[in-house]
């Protein structure tokens, strides 16, 4: 062992998480000898087999001068690692199995040195009732995973008939069937479509069962923590893989799903023994599964090569599957397991959600560091009920120093989960290994469980007629007979969406004809965002400013509210009740006009509007921290009488959230309102039309394709991004104070006024669209103000949360449209949100401002082509339904307060408008209830822009933040007319 040669390689990402405070995992491969352990071997065993493997296995851990963790080449003593422990001598079978049991379960938690090469040899020279000698090798996750490691000790295996032979494989054939071979590309677009939608159905719900909920405590989950400290007992069981393979012949299904079908039911009916309520009870499984696009084990040379399709270390990622529910009909039909094992691996099989995750843990990884993915994947272990993992093994019989191998299988540690199964193949033997938490599981019942459960399913499967008199509930079964086909392999799937950045609506027409249905009683259920919306987390509230050119008097107003507004909803005359059952519904109550019509009185003034101004801001910031009271309907309308510098009396619409989004909102005013020049005539909308019709007309559907793979990618970073405020914060900054509880202080509201003939002009001078144009100058007035305030906040991490209508609508429907029964998701809440990091300010761009708009414009188009906001929709739907409204409203809290600025627009009409013969001047609005510090909300009215921008009170300096948006405008304007600006 001289002159060995320093090993500088770096320690890959997934050896530093598996390798931490909070996770040290150890893959444990047991080899059963057929004869008795010859220890002169063991020098030759050490130096010349084990030793040369692998580099790693004579390295440990070190950091450099750098700070970064490689792996440095030490000496290795072969007494620091090979464990020979001594039980008593002459002792029976029983009694030696009582020993190696004990040894065992204290092997298992103990951790390696660090100051060591990280694993261990543990020689057990007693025979047990299985073998005569085991040699257990204990390899720290650090060093590789199971694929890496059992392909490492393969390589010094030999067969047993014939060293001079390789070892062979259960082949896995593919899983296509003959027909799906012969369809072509337009053939296969619904399973394209249906793998897509799976896939993220399934990463969503990965990612709430890694972050959020926890399974029920069961009797095989206790919920403790620092499960992975306690002892824990290991136990086997061997099925024939020919008996496996007669149940699946004769069920024409898949070994996978047979021995799936069998795991699963045999939880259940342990899960029933204990406890007859947990049989039903939510819990999941969490199988572990390699990443390699290979088909078997490649040699460890090839494993290190660069190029290596199977390369080296860690390349594992997981899923999580429920575990099926003991029904009474599959207590009489126990075959019911194997068909719902074999639709759950079906669907898994032609998922690409596995690499979603890897990809996810990636990013954390890069964002966190290895600390943060170490608990992430703790997380994930501990929320889960039992964790699956499995190998497959050779066909032949093997030697290793000339000693027979009888039995060969493998387990892992360091997680918190109660029970660990893992499955290996062994000539014709499946061996199933079941660490389960000492002390908690009834390990002899678990196990007597898992065998009744394969006795029960194989008694009920020779039942059964042929497979061809047999109705199976799925598509045909797959021809593999592989153990490893519970490791999908998958390709990622093409399907493109869009949603649009913008907002833009054609024609609203004022109807009344609702009126017909005013006094129905309403108990319609309140939707999940209207409960979110309204829970002690989140109270949010949308506020339309419409500014009259002549005032409004108070019989006016109590004329327009009986008349124009209660009709145009029953939800404005509901209250949000509980019924028997326990579910919020709309229940109609008496309004009284009094209680939600708010007059204010400022002191009188005999000077100019102006005067007025600071009232109106002072009421302005009292009413946005109020909440309405919940025993009546959640809205107000506050009639400011007074004049201001911009209208001669102003109507504040207050309308909760609960009630609907500001789709709905500006819908069911418009729905009221008419066309100031001719009220006959209908209100018009700014037409949405392509950026180049004419060229996405003339693409085929192949030319399509690039431009459908790069909107895939690009959805999945901004869903990825977008789930970083569950973790990650923006810098705290001039616009982020990083407070709690800033939504229940007080906000000033400030506007700004843009021509949009002038935003036109640059749209057209830069080639580039109106959103570009206003998106930019909103970033580059927000670094402006930063820079003002704190020159070093320029260059910090800031992002914008940009909130999306996700109604699949080009403009407002009436409110008689909306409420119709077979259209669906256009009344209510139907929002979404992307997380837009805002450009820094540098040097080039304070020179040249007009790349803040080349920023946005590349921004929008990325986004206009993703469908990562229907993903977050699909995403909080799935934890509205799985945790409820409180929590789904701390996720909405959390994205909020860890961004630094909350966005939203919409699209005004073409044409002044007037309510109740009163001329309206100007339209905002705004909203509330949110942590935020800034939120900027954008509408357009006739040939204005009103830019609204809500900052919190005494943080932000409003009046030079106006400044700074005015001056960002400005600088842009100017920059764009230039002469040779394009």
């Amino acid at each position: 062992m001289d002159n060995l040669e320093d090993v500088t390689e770096p320690v890959s990402p997934s050896g530093r998480y598996f390798n931490t405070q909070v996770l040290c995992a150890y893959v444990f491969g047991f080899l059963e000898s057929q004869v008795p352990i010859d220890f002169s071997q063991a020098k030759y065993l050490f130096e010349d087999v084990f030793l040369p493997i692998n580099p790693r296995f004579s390295s440990i851990m070190v950091r450099d001068e750098g700070g970064e963790m490689k792996w440095k080449k030490v000496e290795v003593k072969a007494e620091d690692h090979i464990k020979i422990p001594t039980f008593p001598e002459n002792g029976t079978l029983e009694f030696y199995d009582e020993y190696f049991d004990e040894y065992v379960s204290k092997i298992l938690m103990e951790r390696t040195a660090e100051d060591k090469p990280l694993w261990e040899i543990h020689v057990i020279k007693y025979p047990t009732s299985n073998a005569a000698g085991y040699l257990i090798f204990k390899l720290h996750h650090a060093l590789g995973d199971g694929y890496s490691l059992v392909g490492a000790l393969l390589s010094c295996l030999q067969r047993a008939d014939d060293p001079s032979l390789p070892l062979s494989f259960p082949a896995r054939k593919p899983s296509t069937s003959p027909s799906s071979q012969k369809l072509g590309f337009f053939g296969l677009v619904p399973s394209i479509v249906s793998s897509f939608f799976h896939s993220i159905s399934d990463f969503g719900w990965s990612i709430v069962k890694s972050s959020i909920i926890e399974d029920d405590e069961t009797p095989i989950r206790s919920g403790d923590d620092g499960v992975q400290f306690l002892p824990s007992v290991l136990s086997n069981i061997s099925f024939s893989l020919d008996q496996i393979k007669t149940i699946k012949s004769k069920l024409g299904v898949t070994i996978n799903d047979v021995i799936t079908g069998v795991i699963f039911y045999g939880i259940r009916l342990y899960m029933q023994e204990i406890n007859d309520n947990a049989r039903t009870s939510n819990s999941t499984g969490l199988v572990m599964l390699s990443t390699r696009n290979i088909g078997s084990y490649q040699s460890v040379q090839d494993m290190m090569k660069v190029d290596s399709k199977s390369p080296w270390g860690n390349h594992i990622s997981f899923l999580h599957v429920p575990i099926p529910k003991l029904s009474q009909a599959s207590i009489f039909n126990p075959l019911e397991f194997i068909w719902k094992a074999r639709e759950i691996i079906k669907r898994k099989r032609n998922s690409f959600t596995v690499f979603l995750i890897e990809w996810l843990l990636d990013m954390e990884l890069k964002l966190r560091g290895h600390e943060a993915v170490a608990k992430h994947i703790y997380d994930t272990l501990r929320n889960s009920s039992v964790v699956l993992s499995n190998l497959i093994g050779p066909v032949e019989p093997m030697a290793l120093a000339n000693h027979p191998v009888k039995g060969l299988y493998f387990t892992m540690t360091g997680g918190p989960e109660s029970i660990n199964i893992a499955m290996i193949s062994y000539t014709r033997i499946l061996r199933i290994t079941m660490k389960t938490h000492k002390g908690f599981i009834d390990e002899k019942k678990f196990k007597f469980c898992m065998l009744r459960a394969f006795e029960v399913i194989s008694k009920a499967a020779m039942e059964m007629p042929n497979k061809s008199k047999v109705v199976i509930p799925t598509a045909t079964p797959t021809a593999s007979t592989s153990v490893t086909s519970l490791h999908p392999f998958v390709h990622p799937k093409i399907f493109k969406f869009k949603y649009h950045f913008q907002v833009s609506f054609f024609s609203v027409h004022r109807d009344k004809s609702i009126m017909a249905q005013f006094y129905e009683e309403v108990e319609e259920p309140v939707s999940p965002p209207g409960q979110y919306f309204n829970s002690s987390m989140i109270c949010s509230y949308v506020f339309g400013f419409v500014e009259m050119a002549v005032p409004v008097d108070d019989l006016d107003a109590v004329t327009l509210l009986k008349d124009v507004f209660l009709p145009i909803n029953p939800r404005f005359s509901s209250i949000m009740a509980r019924d028997q059952k326990g579910i919020m519904r709309w229940k109609r109550v008496e309004v009284n006009p009094e209680e939600h019509l708010k007059v204010p009185k400022f002191p009188e003034c005999n000077s100019s509007s102006e005067s007025y101004e600071h009232y109106f801001g002072d009421y302005v910031t009292r009413i946005l921290t109020e909440r309405t009271p919940q025993n009546k309907p959640l809205w107000e309308i506050h009639i400011i009488k007074y004049p201001t510098t911009n209208a001669a009396c102003t109507l504040i619409f207050k309308l909760h959230h609960a009630i609907g989004d500001g789709y709905y909102f500006m819908g069911a005013l418009l729905s009221c309102l008419q066309r100031n020049d001719d009220p006959s005539l209908p209100l018009t909308f700014p037409s949405r039309t392509s950026s180049n019709p004419s060229q996405h007309a003339k693409k085929s559907l192949f030319n399509k394709i690039p431009s459908a793979i790069s909107s895939f990618f690009s959805s999945i970073s901004d869903f990825g991004s977008s789930l970083k405020t569950r973790m990650i914060e923006d810098d705290k900054t001039p616009i982020r104070s990083g407070y709690e509880g800033t939504e229940s202080q007080p906000f000033t509201l400030s506007n700004i006024t843009l021509s949009l003939d002038h935003i036109k002009a640059i749209k057209s001078k830069l080639g580039v669209t109106i959103n570009d144009v206003i998106t930019g100058m909103i970033f580059y007035g927000i670094r402006l103000y930063m820079q003002e305030i704190d020159y070093m906040s320029k260059t910090s991490d800031s992002t914008g949360v940009v909130m999306l209508n996700t109604r699949n609508i080009r403009g407002y429907q009436s409110v008689q449209e909306m409420q119709k029964p077979e259209v669906k998701h256009l009344w209510g809440n139907k929002i979404s949100f992307l997380q837009i990091p805002i450009p820094k300010l540098s040097q080039s761009r304070i020179s040249n401002p007009l790349d803040f708009v080349w920023n946005a414009q590349k921004q929008i188009k990325k986004k206009r082509n993703s469908f990562s906001v229907y993903m977050m929709g699909i995403l909080l739907d799935l934890e509205m339904k799985l945790r409820g409204p409180e929590c789904v409203a701390k996720t909405i809290y959390k994205t909020l307060g860890n961004s630094s600025v909350v966005i939203s627009n919409i699209f005004g009409p073409l044409e002044h408008m007037a309510l109740a013969d009163h001329p309206i001047s100007g339209l905002y609005f705004t909203m509330t209830g949110g942590p935020e510090n800034v939120n900027i909300t954008i509408m357009s009215y006739v040939k204005e822009l009103r830019i609204t921008l809500r900052t919190l009170k005494g943080f932000v300096y409003e009046q030079k933040f106006k400044f700074c948006m005015e001056k960002a405008f400005e600088n842009i304007y100017q920059a764009a007319m230039e002469p040779n600006k394009n």
